[in-house]
């Protein structure tokens, strides 16, 4: 369960440095929505651009949780990772999707 919420706080985090990354003048799609939007569209689905955002941001929290939750059961007990190799461990999972 902990490893689930540090999951969601890290999506979080990763969401706003996205935000701010819009704030900047960013011009492509934010990656979660675009996968999201690619993922749907393969099912015959195209919702409304409002409706693919709350899609897309409950599908990056999902995820986040999902992950967050896997690492969390793959350490040992006893283990504190530092916060530099979990936030390694989240950049490489972010760069890989």
């Amino acid at each position: 369960m902990r490893g689930a919420m540090a999951g969601i706080v890290a999506t979080g985090a990763m969401s706003g440095f996205m935000g701010l990354a819009r704030l900047a003048g960013a011009k492509s799609e934010a990656p979660p929505r675009k996968i999201t939007r690619i993922a749907l569209e393969k099912i015959g689905i195209n919702p409304p651009g409002p409706l693919l955002d709350v899609y897309a941001t409950l599908a990056h929290f999902a995820l986040g949780a999902a992950i967050g939750a896997v690492y969390g059961v793959t350490l040992p007990k006893s283990a504190s990772p530092s916060l530099a190799a979990s936030s390694l461990r989240g950049l490489a999972v972010g760069l890989t999707v």
